[in-house]
């Protein structure tokens, strides 16, 4: 597999009553105590049993884009100019390590509002996320293993150049007003801040792990450029 592959289980929802008691229970993660309300789990590989283990990991994605793009370009009109860059990653994986953390359901610790949702067997019996637990057992699932595809605004500039005239009142050549504003729009579905993430961006075998990275800010830029 290429490096950055991610490997690990597919999953399908939350264990029912049904999955953990009925005729044809569910197989079960090895050496976890699983219950209803627990993450369900899924064979791969093609293989069948009671029991869940490592041989049923298989490849996620990868963190490795197909490709990337860019388009630069600069539009003058009259005494106006508009220059403007995309870029975009298509076809790559992103793990949300930071999301997986912060649904950990552990008492002690805080967690993410996601978990307003979760399991409980009389309060929220039709919950999508798994049920509190003192000593929750997380996995590398497709849960947090999302698509890193977006489409970035990454600069915009709009100018205008003032007439000659203008400039000569104050012996200058040019005068030129300008405004400007980077990383103004960003087209994802990835549900973290940040799809360019890349936590473990010194480890060349870790790529595309995103534990909280602090995400690129929008700048907003005014001034006036004079040439003498």
């Amino acid at each position: 597999m290429p490096v950055g592959t991610f490997w690990g289980y597919s999953t399908a929802g939350l264990l029912t009553t049904a999955d953990v008691y009925g005729a044809n229970p569910a197989p079960k993660l090895a050496g976890v105590s699983q219950v209803t309300g627990d993450r369900k789990y899924l064979h791969g590989n093609g293989l069948t049993g009671a029991t869940i283990n490592a041989a049923d990991k298989h490849s996620l994605g990868s963190a490795q884009p197909k490709f990337t793009a860019s388009f630069n370009n600069t539009l003058v009109y009259k005494k106006f100019d508009l220059s403007f860059s995309f870029q975009g990653s298509f076809g790559n994986k992103i793990f949300n390590l930071l999301e997986q953390q912060l649904e950990k359901t552990t008492p002690s610790t805080n967690v993410s509002a996601f978990a307003l949702d979760r399991w409980d067997s009389i309060a929220n019996p039709k919950g999508k996320f798994q049920k509190v637990t003192n000593s929750p057992v997380m996995q590398v699932e497709d849960t947090y293993v999302e698509d890193g595809l977006y489409i970035r605004l990454k600069s915009l500039t709009l100018g205008y150049n003032f007439p000659t005239a203008i400039a000569e009142k104050i012996f200058a050549k040019q005068i030129r007003f300008y405004v400007s504003a980077q990383n103004l729009l960003t087209i994802t579905n990835y549900r973290g801040q940040d799809p360019e993430a890349n936590f473990y961006d010194q480890n060349n075998l870790t790529p595309g792990v995103d534990l909280g990275v602090y995400p690129r800010y929008k700048t907003f830029l005014a001034g006036i450029n004079v040439t003498f």
